[in-house]
């Protein structure tokens, strides 16, 4: 049996989610390689916890658009296994270093990921001005809940404001903007705008809030 639309997922997922994944879940072992992704994709809306199962399944899918578009959505879930196995990475890549004045982040990539990570979507992905390792730790960091760093350091704040490596700030950035959109995070995104101004992320901005924005703006921060 095959399930009915894209678009009837879609408006389904939007007044009952739970309607919408059990139907899903009858048909996805039948379905075509090729509307899979945009099945996954569609569970973006009404998400919760309960669509983690087969969030999980759709990363062992052969398709490789299937899997990113599972990663997609569990990025934006920041409590769930997913989640949990994104920040034990971060956790073995980025480490602080206190000191007196200001204390510093260390970025350590790994040379390698295990077949783990690679499930998980962690891929070698060119990039003309960082190497493959880089990309790791910004993959990994654009997929780790943000409250990762509330525990590890404090606030978004003091994040953005500790020292590190200048090679290293804008894959920081990049992957925390990541982050703040997937998990819709106001706060992050507020700081980020504070730090960067008109150079912040344009994913980022919709998230500001309007007043504060303006704000910013008129005060020449921005």
């Amino acid at each position: 049996m095959l399930f009915r639309s894209t678009q009837w997922l879609i408006d389904t997922r939007r007044t009952d989610p739970a309607l919408a994944l059990a139907e899903l879940r009858k048909s996805w072992g039948t379905e075509r390689g090729e509307q899979k992704a945009a099945f996954v994709a569609a569970l973006a809306n009404g998400l919760s916890a309960d669509d983690q199962p087969l969030l999980e399944e759709a990363l062992d899918d052969r398709r490789k658009d299937v899997r990113r578009a599972a990663v997609e959505v569990l990025g934006q879930l920041p409590e769930s296994e997913f989640g949990e196995r994104m920040a034990a990475r971060v956790r073995k890549w980025v480490r602080v270093e206190r000191k007196l004045v200001r204390s510093t982040l260390v970025i350590v990539p790994p040379e390698e990921v295990d077949s783990a990570a690679r499930r998980d979507g962690i891929e070698d992905r060119p990039n003309p001005h960082t190497d493959y390792r880089a990309e790791y730790v910004r993959q990994a960091i654009g997929s780790a809940p943000l409250s990762l760093w509330n525990n590890m350091i404090g606030g978004p704040g003091k994040v953005l404001g500790m020292s590190v490596d200048e090679s290293w700030e804008p894959i920081l950035h990049d992957a925390w903007s990541t982050a703040a959109v997937a998990q819709n995070n106001t706060e992050w995104a507020l700081e980020l705008f504070r730090m960067r101004g008109t150079a912040t992320d344009r994913r980022v901005l919709p998230l500001v809030p309007a007043k504060a924005l303006a704000d910013l703006l008129r005060s020449g921060n921005g």
